[in-house]
């Protein structure tokens, strides 16, 4: 027979279990690239309900002596989970004030977990596939880490190798290996008779150009490219490295970029606490849980650190005799906009003072020469994803294409 105390110490027990359970889950939440998925979320809930129902039930049995008023109190406890959980489960299958990585991929991720290097390459750890409720294809990298053919270094004075930088629009998100805008750019050179211009991938998924040098030094050299194609956007300065900061990224490790507050976990696990943060906050979670002052400071700050990094890399190339090619992307929205969402001139003027850095910007090749428009741009993305597809990848290697040729005559004379 249990004794009259047996309840209350299983109530302790779950009360300890369940902070224990809550704590394990808070610094998981914490370690690089965690990604907050169902089982996280319905740990936490279990948990959490655990923990409420057990305090409850410790805090009645010493405050409250009768019967009645317990059960009221518990009916209404009832009625109040009940209702949260209809509320949390309505909200996530609307997906209402969903992230991009729930709606894409069923997961949270906060933006600021990131290791150092680990956007250099693709590392074997990585799941071998690029996937979404819309797509999914392969992501098997070569020897080298890249999602591209095996990499012989060019030894031949004969040929000219072009080594492509970039995020998920080079690596070639959304499409097969072969149909990235890199591959795409390789079969137009074979069928325009260029086979003495190499190409090589050295895109990844999530870089921005604060790896690139970083790229350059330990991946890009060994192979002896004569020619760098990079690309930039306005997502690339006004979300990742707006995140990661700028070189200074690489002095600790893991690597530390912008802080969200601690009370991000609640955010990542609850809808209703999204509403609530919306409706009392200033500060936006889509602008990285800061109001606009804020948001409008650490870019004005970073603009320096931008900069520094085309510097550096203009000047390894100098060292190394090497060219740069570099192209400003748009994104979907900035095409049917007609306009880039930012203003890149503080960063343009001091291109063109770069030796060895030419730039070109696709935005007016997609508009002028594809004659993309508002009713038709969506035809070269994918819906939900926002990246291209194989047939937006293709038009983009065709902009390149046509802005080398531009840039660099004595390449293709």
């Amino acid at each position: 027979m249990l004794s009259k105390k047996t309840p209350l110490f299983l109530f302790y027990g779950a009360v300890l279990v369940s902070i224990l359970g809550l704590l394990k889950l808070y610094h998981d939440f914490h370690v690089p690239f965690t990604r907050t998925g169902l089982k996280n979320i319905l740990g936490f809930y279990a948990f959490l309900i655990v923990l409420m129902i057990a305090l409850l039930r410790l805090i009645l049995s010493h405050l409250v002596k009768k019967t009645a008023t317990r059960f009221l109190i518990w009916t209404l406890f009832c009625a109040l989970m009940v209702s949260l959980v209809i509320a949390e489960t309505g909200l996530r299958l609307f997906a209402k004030n969903a992230t991009y990585t729930e709606s894409q991929s069923g997961f949270y991720l906060s933006k600021i977990h990131n290791e150092e290097d680990t956007l250099n390459i693709i590392y074997p750890s990585y799941r071998p596939v690029l996937e979404t409720s819309e797509f999914s294809y392969p992501r098997i990298a070569n020897s080298d880490g890249f999602r591209d053919l095996p990499f012989v270094p060019n030894m031949d004075s004969s040929k000219t190798l072009i080594q492509t930088y970039g995020d998920s629009f080079t690596e070639g998100d959304g499409t097969c290996m072969d149909s990235s805008y890199p591959s795409a750019l390789r079969h137009i050179l074979a069928a325009d008779g260029r086979n003495n211009i190499l190409i090589q991938n050295m895109g990844i998924c999530g870089n921005d150009p604060g790896f690139y040098e970083i790229q350059l030094r330990n991946r890009g050299l060994k192979q002896h490219p004569q020619l760098l194609v990079m690309t930039y956007s306005s997502f690339d300065f006004t979300f990742d490295f707006f995140c990661r900061g700028g070189l200074s990224r690489f002095g600790t490790y893991p690597m530390i970029g912008l802080q969200y507050p601690r009370w991000e976990i609640l955010y990542a696990y609850s809808y209703i606490f999204r509403l609530i943060v919306k409706a009392v906050s200033d500060r936006d979670p889509s602008t990285y849980f800061m109001n606009a002052a804020s948001v409008l400071k650490r870019q004005n700050e970073l603009k320096s650190e931008w900069n520094k990094v085309f510097v550096r890399l203009n000047d390894m190339a100098k060292r190394h005799k090497i060219k740069i090619f570099l192209i400003k992307k748009p994104e979907g929205s900035e095409v049917i906009n007609r306009q880039y969402m930012y203003d890149f001139s503080f960063f343009e003027k001091e291109l063109d003072t770069l030796s060895q850095i030419r730039r070109y910007d696709l935005l007016p090749y997609y508009l002028e020469t594809e004659q993309w428009n508002e009713k038709n741009t969506g035809s070269y993305y994918w819906k939900k994803d926002g990246h291209h597809n194989s047939k937006g990848y293709a038009v983009m290697a065709k902009g390149v294409f046509k802005g080398l040729k531009e840039a660099y005559p004595e390449i293709f004379h």
